[in-house]
């Protein structure tokens, strides 16, 4: 039978100033009428360029040398432009890592996809509008009539991930190339987008590539995985005997990260969280010996007292109606939240996308103004008033780490500067000038020579451990942390939640931690607090809320997060047990196969 899809010897070179990079190198890989294949991969390794080469969608600086893809049979590689606009949407489709980059911000929801069904479709307007809300609701979208009304801004991250997806199938393409699909939404949304994927899959024949960094995501979907790494295929498989045996070292990383799921979480103060600050390999003391006298300089002496009191906040948005002579409709995005977090505390803040929890930070940040309630950081109040004093040059007590690093950073300064910059305006009334940027960067795990280079020579690890340099420049009490991993894949993830631990105990700094990641939440805090529909459903001790959760959707979440455990180990062990052939055996039958490099040619 001819594969859906099937890429033979594909290479990508991109041009740029100092020459020419290959991007990949000898990719290939087919995938069958319903059949879904992961390909995973740590960040870098060149998974999103494959998802652009497949569609011709690469930018004009990358070029194809060699290799051929073959779209059911027809070889794409040589269409033209106008052929391939006709191909995409209509036989194959993508859902990228970025839904920002998927959507037009000026249009309505209802209209775009309208637009994309009714360009590879003839039917009235009214049928069109139907599908629209028919692909929404698949696509795990409850609310589907006020989302068509939206705009993207008015979205949350997680939600313009499933119009992004509701895009790409709506137009029942024969291929899907998804990437990083699910890496924006919590637990629950999570297994729910993975069970339609399936569902298309074995039910409409719907040939799926699943790009993603985490294993977690294709154990359960996925009939077979490849890992690619620095351009290359690294190792192919059936997905549990890859699970149960990765030979490759890069695959053996990935499997580690995930399969260490449940981590002890790092202390959040006290003399036992300085010891194992202090004892941990990647942290010398003496690097964060600077840094804390730093962080002293600008901050208030210890009390017993909560760091941050946040009392009755309410938070409405208004949203565009459809014409305009209809009134706008308010959306209640936080009500009535009170919470406190204390002083060298790690406080969680977890629930599904459009719950809140990034507006809740937005508010304690200062970054919005609140419509109701008091919110008070290290004994100031977080007011409109106080903002004006803070653009008026007043230093300010809190740091905001958001989930794309390299949005935070300006491409035109160096790591160097961009942290110089944060000091020297952190110092200026204080005659402060000591040159603290080689200490901040070896506090975040970085090398000095790191100063002299800009963004876009750093991997995103890299760059979110610069944007927490440049946060700590700042001299801030409180760091208000939105998604911070959820691009990242697992070693990764696994590095920077490490970091944020031993910088809260070596540092004394309070944490806010959004996410909708429950492995995250689970490894790095002592205390979480549960959101849902702008309200705080429950706040308890990660250990309780884990072991017995009091609400009813803490519950649900956190059922969900068993069932990924179970089945992530059910797929271990069952195919530990079928292990037992000879490796001559396994080769012959293509289980699991390494890819060696050829002569070192890299």
């Amino acid at each position: 039978m001819t594969p859906i899809l099937d890429i033979d010897d594909l290479s990508v070179e991109l041009s740029h100033p100092a020459g020419i990079a290959r991007v990949l190198d000898g990719v290939s890989l087919h995938i069958g009428r319903g059949e879904i294949l992961g390909l995973v991969g740590p960040s870098g390794a060149g998974k999103s360029t494959l998802a652009l080469a497949i569609l011709k969608l690469l930018p004009g600086a990358a070029c194809c040398p060699h290799g051929r893809i073959r779209l059911q049979g027809m070889a794409i590689d040589t269409l033209g432009e106008a052929e391939m606009r006709q191909l995409r949407g209509r036989r194959a489709a993508l859902v990228a890592q970025d839904a920002n980059a998927a959507l037009d911000p000026l249009q309505r929801i209802d209209r775009q996809l309208k637009e994309t069904i009714t360009s590879h479709r003839r039917m009235p307007g009214g049928e069109a509008q139907a599908r629209a809300a028919a692909a929404l609701a698949a696509a795990g979208v409850d609310e589907a009539e006020r989302i068509l009304r939206s705009y993207p801004h008015q979205l949350s991250g997680g939600m313009r991930q499933r119009v992004a997806l509701a895009l790409a199938v709506c137009t029942e393409p024969a291929l899907l190339v998804a990437d990083e699909p699910v890496s924006n939404l919590d637990i629950a949304s999570r297994a729910l987008i993975l069970a339609r994927l399936a569902q298309l899959a074995r039910r409409d024949g719907l040939a799926i590539l699943l790009i993603t960094h985490d294993l977690s995501v294709v154990a359960e979907v996925a009939d077979r995985i490849a890992v690619l790494d620095r351009g290359r295929i690294v190792e192919t498989g059936e997905t549990r005997s890859l699970l149960a045996q990765p030979r490759h070292p890069t695959t053996r990383a990935l499997c580690d990260g995930v399969a260490g799921r449940p981590q002890r979480p790092r202390p959040c103060g006290g003399a036992a969280a300085a010891d194992d600050a202090a004892g941990d390999g990647d942290d010398d003391p003496r690097s964060l010996a600077p840094v804390r006298r730093w962080l002293a300089n600008g901050g208030t002496a210890r009390t017993a007292e909560p760091l941050v009191v946040v009392t009755g906040a309410s938070k409405t948005f208004q949203q565009a109606a459809a014409w305009p002579v209809l009134r706008r409709r308010p959306v209640v995005a936080v009500r009535d939240v009170s919470l406190s977090i204390g002083r060298g505390e790690i406080l969680g803040i977890v629930g599904e996308s459009g719950s809140g929890k990034s507006t809740l930070g937005r508010l304690i940040a200062g970054l919005e103004a609140a419509d109701g309630g008091r919110i008070v950081v290290d004994g100031r109040s977080i007011s409109p008033r106080a903002l004006r004093r803070q653009r008026q040059g007043e230093s300010w007590p809190i740091q905001m780490v958001f989930q794309d690093p390299a949005a935070s950073l300006n491409p035109r300064l160096t790591a160097g500067e961009a942290i110089a910059e944060m000091i020297a305006h952190a110092a200026a009334d204080r005659g402060y000038s000591d040159d603290l940027t080689p200490a901040l960067l070896a506090c975040v795990g970085l090398p000095a020579a790191a100063a002299g280079k800009r963004p876009d020579a750093f991997s995103g690890g890299e760059k979110q451990r610069i944007v927490l340099a440049r946060a700590l420049a700042a001299r801030p009490r409180l760091l208000v942390c939105d998604e911070p991993t959820s691009a990242l894949d697992v070693v990764n993830q696994a590095r920077i939640l490490d970091l944020l631990g031993r910088l809260s105990a070596g540092l004394g700094l309070t944490v806010l931690f959004i996410s909708h990641d429950l492995t995250a939440i689970r490894r790095l805090c002592r205390r979480v607090g549960v959101m849902r529909a702008g309200r705080l459903c429950e706040v308890a001790a990660a250990a309780e809320l884990f072991a017995t959760p009091r609400h009813p959707y803490t519950r649900e979440l956190v059922n969900a997060l068993r069932a990924t455990d179970r089945v992530l180990a059910t797929t271990m062990t069952m195919a530990a047990a079928d292990d037992d052939r000879t490796p001559a055996r396994r080769s012959a039958l293509g289980l699991n196969t390494v890819v060696e490099p050829e002569g070192q040619r890299r």
